[in-house]
């Protein structure tokens, strides 16, 4: 990404130019490598360091194992002084300050400036996903005990939705033709396709419920939004099989027998236009919004109700 080569050159610039500066860079630098909070960086200490694990003695979610990669270590390396001490030791209670007031002026100089210090911990998330992590993976990584907070986080960029639409779209052209499944070719080798109309399908989940879509797709080997559109496929697909009258009751049924009312996690699915609306067509025949219908389909499989 060309925001993280500049930000990097300008933190390679800055960094040189004093002690301070030096540390309050690398601090910007272990936001993107960790996925950790500002505070938790500025106040880390030697005592906490155990190869590559940070082991934090109390975070804004209680202690924590802290797994990072050998680019981490080797810029913390660079601050061990002594055993036990800071290795941030600025002013105290600055540092957070310091940083913060440094990034306002570094986002600038990099071309940058609608991004927050914060968003550096998004960055790191939104790359662990791209990565084919799974949100409980990056759940863990970012010390998050909710997923819910975890989907708030994560974002994919827009090659990679274009990608995903023109997967899902040949996927669906087989369902409604009734043609053979061909070799599906992974995202990261197909070209970017030009013209395709997208349209987001938000479904609204308990935090229960998402955990255990989470587990069916970890079960399944494959990352939540891919394995939600294989459900939902295949539940089209045993909807267009049944007469009117039998798929009104079964669905009106499930909706009854998944009724809940509070609900907090949303899973945002990207799929073709023409695929959504097909979805909606068969939620209608039921008098069923299409997010009530796709949320029967994904909690059938997930909680194992088929």
């Amino acid at each position: 990404m060309p925001e993280i080569k500049r930000l990097s050159a300008v933190l390679d610039d800055v960094g040189a130019r004093s002690d301070v500066l030096f540390q309050c860079c690398d601090i910007l630098r272990l936001l993107m490598l960790t996925g950790c909070r500002v505070s938790e960086i500025t106040q880390l200490k030697g005592e906490y360091l155990h190869g590559n694990e940070i082991h934090l003695p109390d975070s804004k979610t209680g202690a924590r194992v802290v797994h990072i990669g050998q680019a981490a270590v080797d810029v913390l390396a660079r601050h061990v002084r002594r055993q036990g001490g800071e290795l941030f030791p600025m002013k105290k209670g600055a540092s957070v300050r310091a940083v913060s007031n440094l990034w306002v002026k570094l986002r600038i100089k990099a071309d940058i400036a609608d991004v927050r210090i914060h968003d550096l911990r998004h960055t790191f998330a939104s790359y662990a996903v791209m990565d084919g992590h799974t949100l409980p993976m990056v759940a863990k990584l970012l010390g998050h005990k909710r997923l819910s907070m975890t989907l708030r986080y994560t974002h994919v960029s827009d090659k990679a939705v274009e990608q995903a639409a023109e997967q899902v779209g040949n996927t669906f052209r087989r369902i409604v033709t009734n043609t053979s499944p061909t070799t599906v070719t992974p995202l990261n080798a197909l070209p970017a396709q030009q013209g395709v109309t997208t349209k987001r399908l938000s479904i609204t989940l308990t935090d229960e419920e998402l955990r255990s879509l989470w587990l069916g797709a970890e079960a399944d080997n494959q990352p939540l939004e891919a394995w939600a559109l294989a459900v939902l496929r295949e539940g089209a697909r045993h909807d267009r099989e049944l007469d009117s009258f039998t798929r009104h009751q079964q669905l009106n049924e499930k909706h009854r027998q998944y009724h809940q009312s509070k609900r907090h996690a949303t899973l945002v699915i990207t799929l073709p236009k023409t695929e959504h609306g097909y979805y909606r067509t068969l939620a209608n025949d039921a008098r069923l919004r299409v997010m009530a219908w796709s949320r029967i389909k994904l909690l059938d499989k997930g909680l194992g109700h088929e």
